[in-house]
């Protein structure tokens, strides 16, 4: 298994003795390990109830903003704990449930590696 960035040879001689050469550079693409789910149900049955980036322990939620439809900002949580209480949305704003629809967010995380920027819609479901 290639897990670095890599050139990768290959050699063919023909039956008349022609010698052919090829190559192809393989560059492996980082998974991000950062995930933030598109879809919640805020109804009590502790399944999908919340919105929240999620990813691996150590990772500070650096900034995290949500949108109604009209540009308003609905949510923020700055400099949280991954998978933390304090960065998740309940579908609410000002303590009052909102209406289904589609939200949008955007949120920068930093792991212990690099800076991650996601952005993206949520469906609140009700």
């Amino acid at each position: 298994m290639i897990d670095q960035d890599t050139w990768i040879y290959s050699q063919g001689i023909d039956e008349h003795g022609c010698i052919s050469l090829d190559s192809i550079y393989i560059r492996i693409k980082k998974s991000k390990k950062v995930y933030a789910p598109n879809v919640i149900s805020p109804n009590g049955d502790q399944i999908n109830d919340y919105f929240f980036i999620q990813g691996e322990e150590g990772s500070i939620v650096k900034t995290l903003v949500i949108y109604d439809r009209w540009g308003e900002k609905i949510f923020e949580a700055i400099n949280e704990p991954i998978n933390s209480p304090n960065s998740r949305w309940d579908g609410t704003f000002h303590s009052q449930e909102l209406t289904p629809g589609v939200y949008v967010y955007y949120a920068q995380v930093k792991t212990e590696k690099d800076i991650v920027e996601l952005f993206g819609e949520i469906t609140l479901l009700r």
